[in-house]
């Protein structure tokens, strides 16, 4: 894995790779059509999303599903 812990949050997890990937909230919105306040959710921890809102946040983060 690439510097994502087992057992650490899906939220911690992919707000780690949005910003190693120098991404902001507005362009990974844009990139997969969620808005950036239920990204931010997620990030949080305070929304577990569905399988396919993972898959769409990988595409766009260009990285594997399992990473997440």
């Amino acid at each position: 894995m690439t510097g994502a812990k087992k057992g650490q949050p899906i939220g911690k997890r992919l707000s780690k790779m949005r910003r190693d990937k120098k991404l902001t909230l507005k362009h990974l919105a844009n990139e997969t059509g969620l808005s950036t306040d239920f990204i931010s959710q997620v990030e949080k921890g305070e929304v577990i999303p569905p399988v396919s809102v993972i898959l769409q946040l990988s595409r766009a983060l260009e990285i594997d599903s399992s990473i997440l």
